[in-house]
């Protein structure tokens, strides 16, 4: 699983490997952590107390459908993320819901 991090549809950061293959049985939700690595990012709107970023996860999916019929694509995920000035991300912004396809 790859991930990156955007500010204003600039790259700021990436994390090129966030998890080993692993198994998740169906129907399951798994929480994803880790740190990404960055080149220093400058804020520079202080009339705002609010800063917001767009994380993209991508990850390569293998699921069987029967015993030998089995399939690959690729996972996208998109999540709007907002930052508070304390470093907090923000609770309004919490409850919205990610964005996902495959390819």
């Amino acid at each position: 699983m790859n991930g990156s991090v955007f500010y204003r549809d600039g790259i700021v950061g990436t994390a090129p490997a966030l998890l080993v293959g692993f198994y998740q049985p169906p129907k399951n939700t798994m929480a994803v952590k880790g740190s990404v690595s960055s080149t220093a990012v400058v804020v520079n709107e202080y009339a705002w107390p609010v800063t917001g970023f767009r994380v993209e996860l991508t990850a390569t999916i293998l699921f069987r459908l029967s015993t030998f019929d089995t399939h690959m694509h690729d996972m996208h995920v998109e999540c709007d993320v907002a930052v508070g000035a304390d470093g907090e991300e923000v609770a309004v912004v919490k409850a919205k819901r990610c964005s996902m396809y495959f390819s």
